[in-house]
């Protein structure tokens, strides 16, 4: 049994409370004239034993008027109190009192041997012990008169036990009753309450019988050493004097446990499961129950609770429980790996009882040991280049799809720094998918396999040794995510080098672009251009109203390569260029001479567009407003023009448009008029 043990049992016993008998003599044996004196003392024990000193007889004897005559019994009176309790004091004491006329008086303590505390206590005779020189003298000058604290022996010895419940913690209010073990109609004569702790009881001298009688809480009768009933009682013979003899425990079956000290409101029972080779089995169901069990009322659940690390915690008022741990298969991964476990035993009703106690608030400790359901795989998952992969999810699923064709999971796993992973409890065939960083890698099946159809069952092996299943996890492929677009100072015209940025690529990184092929696109139709395989293309003349690209081809080590093409240049034509000279022609106009040069055209000729502005200095810059257009034209390459101008500054420019032969050309300037 997994028990809390507290041990302590307090000791206290039950008050009984006899009244005192007082008497008041008459004139018969003084005059009316003299007035009474009460006379009062107590009785207790010579030891710490803690035993009722209660309902001893007192006798008060009377000096004689001769000295040679005997002393004169007065009266006899009874102890009340003295109910020995732990911290009791004063009251621990049974007091007597008495009143009779002034006198002298000596005292017979517990002298009658037809008492019941005879057996119990010795006797004492302050006459014979003390002499006839040391008597109560009350003589008139006091109303009350103390006759001292008498202490008296136990008779017989003592026997030490202790009352536990089922749980070995120590039961409170326990009655336990002395019998004389001859005794005819046995009557109790002395009556201990037990508070908690190891219980010393006395027993009086002679053969004796102990029964205890416990609370409501644990309600029943056992007489010590376990008999039923008075006849099949041990009798105890304990030697005289303060000699003890340890018994054993007294165990009562509790019903009501005590609620638990604030602050708590329910005791714990809390603690990890344990498996091997597998850590903490998680997402497990603890259930706890209470411990009775009747067929006609089934197993009362008090509890339940799934872990999500393999730990679990379950407030509950104290009391005495049974544990259970995947009893009900339910439908996941981690109920179908685990056999179902009962604490102590196989089935629920045979399994171990606890005791949850409300003493200690740091709860009842269990570490239930799982056993698998089933066989196990392990595997390493590795990359192309045969690294272990850290942190890949390792999905089981059952080989027989549900009835909608959907593949039915049963469990995960992740591969540690090494790449391992292991499943345990597999009983029956699988399929196995890989997943690793869906932002570098390609998920997979057992055998490579891209699809759940396309995966082969795996069966567990029957023997102890796994089945092993290694897999590569695949890269994704490279791809594109930003088209490369063409790098070219100016316009694209033969002569002139053009190239390209290669674009952007994922997932990986760094990308290395392994090869270039250009091509020449006209009329829709791209055509390769033979041994241009760099990044950088020259254009050349035959390439004139043609567009050009560039297809790329990138590649990431264990990852498929990938091409693209990239953006269109624009349209390749012969280069163009103009050159302008501005001079004062006359009073107020300008000539301008324009020269132009066409690639492949030693004597072009065609027109060009001539503006023309007044312009004024603001800051070091020129505004000019107030534009004028004359078309000019050029043969042999050389024109001119006069623009009529006033005073002032005044600038110019000169475009050449692109044709279809050519491309584009400008020229400007500001001249000042004077």
């Amino acid at each position: 049994m997994i028990t809390t043990r507290l041990r302590g049992l307090v000791a206290a016993l039950t008050s009984t409370a006899v009244a005192a008998t007082a008497l008041t003599l008459g004139a018969s044996t003084a005059s009316a004239d003299d007035a009474l004196v009460t006379i009062y003392g107590s009785v207790g024990s010579s030891t710490m034993y803690e035993d009722n000193i209660t309902d001893i007889p007192v006798e008060i004897l009377r000096a004689p008027d001769q000295p040679t005559d005997p002393w004169v019994p007065v009266v006899t009176v009874y102890t009340q109190g003295g109910v020995r309790e732990p911290g009791c004091g004063a009251a621990c004491r049974g007091n007597w009192s008495a009143q009779l006329p002034p006198g002298r008086y000596h005292l017979k303590i517990n002298a009658d041997p037809s008492q019941g505390s005879s057996r119990v206590w010795t006797s004492l005779d302050t006459l014979a012990r003390y002499g006839p020189d040391r008597a109560i003298n009350a003589d008139g000058s006091q109303t009350h008169v103390y006759a001292y604290e008498h202490d008296l022996d136990h008779l017989g010895g003592s026997i030490l036990s202790q009352v536990v419940d089922q749980c070995d913690e120590s039961v409170d209010d326990v009655t336990v009753e002395v019998y004389g073990a001859d005794d005819i109609d046995p009557k109790p004569l002395l009556t201990s309450v037990v508070g908690g702790g190891e219980h010393e009881q006395f027993l009086p001298a002679g053969a004796s019988k102990v029964r205890v009688v416990g609370p409501d809480a644990a309600p029943g009768t056992v007489w010590l050493n376990g008999a039923t009933g008075f006849d099949g009682a041990t009798r105890f013979t304990v030697p005289a004097g303060t000699r003890r003899v340890e018994q054993p425990r007294v165990r009562l079956h509790r019903t009501t446990f005590t609620p638990p000290r604030p602050p708590y409101t329910y005791s714990r029972v809390r603690g990890y499961l344990t498996a091997p080779n597998d850590g903490r089995p998680r997402d497990v169901t603890v259930r706890l129950y209470r411990a009775t069990y009747d067929s006609q009322d089934p197993w009362a659940l008090e509890k339940v609770h799934t872990t999500t690390s393999g730990d679990f915690s379950l407030d509950v008022p104290p009391g005495e429980y049974r544990m259970s741990v995947n009893e009900v298969l339910e439908d996941t991964e981690s109920s179908r790996a685990w056999k179902p476990y009962f604490v102590g035993g196989d089935t629920l009703q045979d399994a171990e009882t606890f005791c949850v106690t409300a003493a200690d608030s740091y709860g009842t400790y269990l570490t239930p040991s799982m056993a698998y359901r089933g066989r196990a795989i392990t595997g390493t998952v590795s990359d192309a280049a045969g690294r272990p992969l850290k942190g890949v999810e390792v999905r089981v699923f059952s080989a027989t799809p549900d009835a909608d064709g959907n593949p039915v999971l049963q469990r995960t796993r992740t591969t540690g720094a090494d790449g391992r992973w292991t499943t345990n409890g597999t009983t029956d065939q699988v399929k196995i998918q890989l997943v690793g960083d869906a932002d570098q890698y390609t998920s997979v099946w057992n055998g490579g396999a891209e699809t759940f159809a396309g995966a082969a069952p795996i069966d567990a092996t029957k023997s102890g040794t796994p089945t092993i299943v290694d897999e590569t996890l695949p890269l994704l492929p490279l791809e594109l995510e930003r088209i490369p677009y063409i790098k070219i100072h100016g316009a694209p015209g033969p002569g002139v080098t053009i190239g390209t940025d290669n674009g952007r690529w994922g997932p990986h990184s760094p990308v290395k672009f392994t090869k270039y092929q250009w091509y020449r696109v006209k009329g829709g139709t791209a055509t390769k251009i033979s041994g241009q395989t760099r990044s950088t293309y020259k254009i050349r003349s035959s390439d004139n109203g043609s567009r050009l690209k560039v297809q790329i081809t990138a590649s990431y080590a264990g990852a498929r390569s990938a091409t693209a093409f990239s953006e269109l240049s624009q349209t390749v034509t012969n280069g163009a260029s103009i050159k302008v000279t501005a001079k004062k022609s006359g009073a107020n106009d300008v000539r301008l001479s324009i020269k132009v040069k066409i690639t492949g055209d030693s004597n072009p000729w065609g027109k060009v567009t001539v503006y023309y502005s007044p312009c004024s200095q603001k800051q070091g810059y020129y505004v000019c407003r107030g534009r004028k257009t004359k078309s000019v034209s050029y043969k042999n390459g050389k024109g001119s023009v006069v623009l009529n101008t006033k005073r002032g500054f005044w600038g110019y420019e000169v475009h050449l448009k692109a044709t279809s032969k050519h491309g584009s050309a400008s020229d400007d300037g500001v001249i000042y008029v004077f």
